[in-house]
């Protein structure tokens, strides 16, 4: 199972930690890229030109973003 996780600055990595460590494969985009060096080297993360080549291949895409900045 393929997850991709839609964040505006982070607010699931600790879900997406926790299913990759439980052998999901879970990936990141992150909207505002002040935060995307909290992510760097825990959890795959793609950038606005990759996103729509990931979001054809996900089983489940989750958004947590609460409002865009």
């Amino acid at each position: 199972m393929s997850i991709l996780f839609v964040s505006n600055s982070g607010e699931s990595l600790p879900i997406a930690l926790r299913l990759k460590k439980e052998g999901t494969k879970a990936t990141v985009y992150l909207h505002d890229p002040r935060y995307r060096r909290n992510y760097k080297g825990m959890v795959p993360t793609v950038g606005i030109g990759s996103l729509k080549d990931v979001l054809k291949k996900a089983d489940l895409v989750v958004f947590d973003i609460s409002r865009i900045n």
